[in-house]
């Protein structure tokens, strides 16, 4: 499936961090009702796999993890261009809370 927008994350080492913002973005998409038009892709190095988001991805479609081997951020960055798939890429880091009364404008604005 094509979304209109991916949300790349990486992280590492961060569990508590992304798993709190990774729930907080899909409660507001689900909210705006987006599922379809928005992807979360997850591009984690870390020394484990974050069992959460694997569970999530397990059932959610618009929710892609990804756990790699720690090559550094650039690959970590890289891995998540090469996942999407959407027409278009916003990078946020595991923390970045989004205001998501200007998230269904510029969903507005890329259609």
């Amino acid at each position: 499936m094509t979304y209109l927008l991916s949300i790349c994350i990486p992280t590492k080492d961060r569990f508590y961090t992304v798993n709190k913002n990774i729930d907080y973005l899909t409660l507001n998409i689900q909210r705006l009702k987006m599922e379809g038009l928005i992807e979360l892709v997850i591009s984690d190095n870390s020394n484990q796999i974050n069992k959460h988001l694997l569970s999530l991805s397990k059932e959610q479609k618009n929710i892609n993890y990804f756990y790699i081997k720690d090559r550094g951020l650039d690959y970590n960055v890289l891995n998540l261009v090469n996942c999407s798939n959407a027409n278009y890429i916003w990078f946020c880091q595991d923390h970045t809370r989004i205001k998501f009364d200007k998230l269904s404008k510029i969903i507005n604005e890329l259609s």
